[in-house]
């Protein structure tokens, strides 16, 4: 019996920009929940946000999973957003990767959305 996978239409997952640069524990660890709740990240982002339409497309993905995520999620993305703010591929890399590794097989998936 072959099975008849829901997401063979999808293109391929995209890279997670950490793979061409490197987070520091160090900036992981510097984010508290503090920070988070000061809505330090989402300030950044908006900021990001008024350059162009990508910034703005790429601003509201960021800002949609640091919604979503649980804490912890929450906390890395925050973390990876603070280091790379200022190095715009690696922003729209990271949207990106979170949209085609997340987001379109969620969608896609015969499951209920409660399972993404």
């Amino acid at each position: 019996m072959d099975w008849d996978d829901p997401l063979r239409h999808l293109a391929p997952i995209s890279e997670h920009p950490a793979k061409k640069s490197t987070l520091l524990s160090s900036e992981l660890s510097a984010i508290s929940d503090q920070e988070l709740a000061s809505l330090k990240v989402n300030v950044r982002l908006d900021r990001f946000g008024l350059i162009s339409a990508r910034h703005n497309r790429t601003a509201c993905i960021l800002r949609s999973f640091l919604q979503f995520l649980e804490d912890e999620g929450r906390k890395l993305l925050a973390a990876e957003i603070l280091a790379w703010i200022d190095i715009e591929d690696n922003l729209f890399e990271l949207a990106n990767h979170l949209v085609t590794a997340i987001l379109l097989p969620c969608r896609l998936s015969p499951r209920s959305p409660a399972a993404c």
